[in-house]
């Protein structure tokens, strides 16, 4: 009979899957191809007009995975021709059914073994699905995802939230009409399609309003900033005046970036530079002058004690100053009277000379006597003595001049010593200099004449070829923008100074301040009227997943037939008639219905027929309020759930916020069956943050209150679990989650968001983000307001976090790759008050830095856990950096990191496909804005290599 209902007799049934059965025998596991599988799909589809959704070609596990292989296959090569694919289409639809969660793309991905990463597969299989369903004219469904509301529409209902679809459609459906005794004779065929009608009609009314409330929203956002515009109106067209004077150039953007009065005080610091190395190089000079002198002045002190003994017995220094001052032309005389004179009374005559030239040997005898005499203080040499001449005056002679050049040498090096004291007292006390010393300072005193000379350069370039020119335009562009930021200060206004600016000519639609009050009223209280009217109307459908509600409410007369064998299929159930054969279903819907209808659905039917227990009891136990997300309309929503209460009296829900806003709900009480009060749900919007929310159940002699925190002071962020209800704890669940923080947000690790969307309303200053946790204890949140450390329970241990992690280049050892800064270290402390006994040192190439975490005031200490910027506190670092956790003395935690600058990897293919026999060459090209050297390692060999950039080939 229902089958008739549906235009379908029970022989028709049977032909259809006796005709699939058919067909199965042909075999999808005997297709070798894509195309092959594609034909056999086509048959199946050209065999039968009962198909409704590519859902109702059933696979199992085993051509679900041949058909994964055929496909993975076919992607993998160069030139894949999979356009019109019905085997794809038919593959995503299977796998949305099997193992959809509020994640699509994973599992796909996985199966086809496709890289995670290349996003753009979900573009080509979503274009492949949407052309197929196109060519073969199947149904068509529209959401918010192009591709994955569709997909998931054809295959009715993913099995994941079948039960959803059971427990708040089916049974809300055939509860209402069996305590009506509507449910005993068959289900009607033509209620059905008016449910459904009514359902697909209120969403669109639905849908209107909310577009109708956008519109109002926008236009009182408007005339909000047109208000705002009015009272800073003097200021922001200063501002305006100011903006259209500021020039823009590359040479104007690095000037600004340099300190103001930066030239003058270089100039100064190169001149005191240029000083110091003036000193440093006459120091150097003085240094090597009397390292020669040290040298001659040895020389003279050997070959003066060489000479010196040559004449005298013996030699010490108190002889110096002896033959410094002996007449050596004297003596010299001396000796050659003496030796004239006597050598006329030597040889055999000698004697007799004496006795008759006695006053000649008398003469002679006086003039040896009186060199004698002169050479009395010094040790002569007695053969010398007794034959002075001409060895005696000579050597004599030699021996002074030695010493005159030693006193000289010796006066220099004074004149030496005075010149470094001098310097040692302009220099506090340093005379002397290495050669490093001074090189050291020549390089800074280059490098900062570059700097100099590259800053005049570029004033040159601003003041078009005049340095003064570009040094007032300078000036007066600093003093610009000093005036706008001043202005900008002095603005009072929660909008945006950008926006107010770009909505200046929103003025010349207002004449005054009065009209833009009574136009802003005016459109309150429209907002009013339309949001009461919102609240006033029903949401069909707003428990179930968005495929589904899409495919219940676009789903024409496919839908009809599904909800009405749905609750044909629940009566049977009801009933215990075993005979389901005339039932319409997926195979795979009709167990999951038997099941769930023995494990809950029987249950739940018989708990609505029982009387509520608080009679007996004597007190009854009212449900908390739910803070639940709504991902479709991005807003957040409080919903009190059903409660048994005593008696029909007026009934209101109240909301109250920190800040004093105030909302309430006129709770409705309806009686059932057997004579006791329940109150319907009551849903009520969060039209704002606010740090508390208090709510309070006022129903005759029933004043129940809960307080939950919301959004402020401390808390960052705001934790919804997968079914989007609040997790007040602020702790990190098992399953995947959804996360509110303020818009903008850093989210660490990145690769756990799957989904991220702004909030609307005065919610438009916050986004949640979908979080996919497998194997994720902890999640950073980092706002403008602060940071917060989401975790699972237990201790931190230290670890690395954030950063612009590189995933694609590893290292040897699986040391990671960071670009452009340090990452993020995180732990925990036994006891929040020892921080001070904490420290992080790290070691990089050319230097080593130690942190004490106490004294540092961009760590964040929330509690127990512990979060270090380390590229806040230590700067720009590049290289292999080593960073280590230090407790008192000890080393408790190190690990590796290396960051490099500003670097791009390009490759020459988007994938690369596995090669065989004669296998293909695979090109990478690694760019950055830093000179660098790059190594490679067999196979892979170096093709190109400037300063700049390297071009590297591989395997693949």
């Amino acid at each position: 009979m229902a089958a008739g209902q549906l235009g379908l007799e029970p022989g028709h049934i049977l032909e259809l899957f006796r005709f699939l059965k058919k067909v199965k025998k042909v075999g999808l596991l005997q297709c070798g191809h894509l195309h092959a599988s594609d034909i056999y799909f086509e048959e199946l589809l050209a065999g039968s007009s009962d198909l409704a959704l590519l859902g109702d070609i059933e696979l199992n596990h085993e051509e679900l995975n041949h058909l994964a292989k055929l496909i993975s296959r076919e992607l993998k090569k160069p030139h894949p021709a999979i356009e019109n694919s019905l085997s794809i289409a038919i593959f995503l639809v299977w796998m949305g059914i099997l193992h959809y969660r509020d994640n699509f793309w994973d599992p796909v991905y996985r199966a086809l073994e496709l890289p995670q990463a290349q996003v753009k597969w979900q573009r080509i299989l979503g274009e492949t699905f949407l052309q197929t369903v196109e060519k073969y004219k199947l149904p068509k469904f529209e959401g918010k995802s192009r591709y994955i509301v569709p997909i998931l529409a054809h295959g009715y209902v993913p099995n994941s939230y079948l039960d959803s679809y059971f427990s708040d459609v089916i049974m809300a459906l055939f509860k209402d009409r069996k305590n009506a005794g509507l449910i005993e004779s068959w289900v009607n065929w033509d209620e059905v399609k008016h449910v459904v009608a009514n359902w697909r009609q209120e969403y669109l009314i639905y849908q209107d309003m909310q577009e109708q409330l956008a519109e109002l929203d926008k236009r009182e956002k408007s005339l909000v900033i047109a208000l705002e515009l009015w009272k800073n109106r003097d200021r922001l067209k200063r501002l305006k005046e100011l903006k259209t004077k500021i020039k823009e150039s590359d040479e104007l953007t690095e000037l600004l970036a340099f300190p103001e009065r930066w030239l003058e005080h270089a100039e100064a610091e190169r001149n005191n530079l240029q000083q110091i190395c003036n000193w440093l190089e006459k120091a150097q000079e003085i240094a090597e002058i009397k390292e020669v002198r040290l040298s001659e002045l040895y020389e003279f002190n050997q070959k003066i004690a060489a000479t010196a003994v040559q004449v005298l017995d013996c030699w010490d220094e108190s002889l110096a100053v002896p033959l410094l001052e002996l007449p050596v032309e004297y003596v010299e005389k001396l000796a050659r009277e003496s030796f004239s004179a006597i050598r006329v009374f030597t040889g055999s005559w000698g004697w007799l000379l004496r006795l008759v030239l006695r006053r000649r040997y008398r003469q002679a005898m006086e003039c040896r006597r009186m060199l004698v005499q002169h050479l009395s203080n010094l040790p002569v040499r007695s053969h010398l003595l007794a034959e002075p001449w001409p060895l005696l005056p000579e050597g004599l002679l030699k021996v002074q001049q030695l010493l005159k050049g030693r006193r000289e040498i010796e006066k220099q090096l004074e004149d030496l010593g005075r010149a470094e004291q001098e310097i040692a007292a302009d220099r506090h006390g340093m005379a002397t200099v290495s050669k490093q010393e001074l090189f050291q300072y020549k390089e800074q005193l280059s490098k900062l004449k570059e700097e100099i000379a590259g800053y005049k350069m570029k004033l040159v370039k601003l003041g078009k070829g005049k340095l003064e020119d570009g040094l007032e335009e300078l000036v007066q562009q600093r003093n610009i923008r000093r005036e706008i930021e001043t202005i900008k200060g002095e603005i009072s206004s929660q909008i945006d100074i950008d926006v107010l600016l770009d909505n200046l000519p929103l003025m010349e639609e207002h004449l005054d301040e009065d009209s833009l009050h009574v136009s802003l009223t005016e459109v309150r209280k429209q907002k009013l009227e339309l949001e009461g009217k919102m609240e006033r109307s029903k949401k069909p459908l707003y428990s179930l997943n968005e495929s589904t509600r899409t495919f219940l409410i676009q789903g024409g007369d496919i839908s009809h037939k599904f909800v009405f064998n749905s609750l044909l299929l629940m009566q049977k159930l009801d009933q215990g008639d075993e005979k389901i054969n005339g039932i319409t279903l997926p195979s795979r819907i009709v167990r999951s219905m038997e099941k769930w209808w023995h494990q809950q659905g029987k249950s739940m039917l018989a708990a609505v027929q029982q009387p509520w227990g608080w009679r007996e009891a004597g007190d009854i136990t009212l449900r908390r309020p739910v803070i639940r997300l709504d991902t479709l309309e991005r807003s957040l929503k409080v919903e009190l759930p059903q409660q048994s209460v005593k008696e029909a009296t007026g009934a209101v829900f109240v909301i109250r916020g920190k800040s004093g806003a105030e909302w309430k709900k006129d709770v409705f009480i309806k009686k059932t069956k057997d004579g006791q009060f329940r109150t319907e749900s009551v849903i009520i919007e969060l039209e704002q943050p606010e740090s508390v929310y208090y709510f309070e159940l006022i129903c005759g002699e029933i004043n129940r209150c809960w307080e939950i925190n919301g959004l402020g002071g401390d808390k960052l962020c705001l934790l919804f679990n997968s079914r989007g209800e609040l997790i007040e704890k602020e702790q990190l669940p098992t399953g995947d989650v959804y996360l509110v923080a303020p818009a903008g947000s850093n989210i660490q690790p990145v690769q756990v968001i799957k989904e991220q969307e702004r909030l609307t309303g005065r919610w438009s200053g916050y986004e949640y983000w979908y979080l996919h946790l497998d194997d994720v204890d902890l999640v950073l949140v980092e706002s403008k307001t602060g940071v917060s450390i989401l975790k699972r329970k237990g201790e931190l241990v230290p670890k690395l976090l954030g950063g612009n992690r590189i995933t694609v280049l590893r290292t040897k050892d699986n040391t990671p790759v960071y670009l452009g800064k340090l990452p993020e270290l995180v732990f925990s402390l036994p006891d929040p008050e020892e921080l001070y006994l904490y420290g992080v040192r790290l070691d990089y190439p050319g230097g080593s830095l130690y942190l004490p975490l106490e004294n540092l005031r961009k760590v964040i200490c929330g509690g127990k856990d512990v979060y270090v910027p380390l590229a806040a506190i230590a700067g720009d670092v590049n290289g292999l950096c080593t960073v280590s956790l230090i407790l008192r003395q000890n080393v408790i935690w190190t690990e590796n990191c290396i960051v490099i600058p500003g670097t791009e990897l390009r490759f020459d293919q988007d994938i690369y496909c596995p090669q065989m026999g004669k296998k293909e060459k695979g090109q990478l090209e690694i760019s950055s804005e830093c000179p660098f050297n790059f190594l490679v390692h067999p196979p892979a060999a170096l093709v190109e290599s400037s300063t700049y950039k390297v071009l590297i080939e591989f395997d693949m």
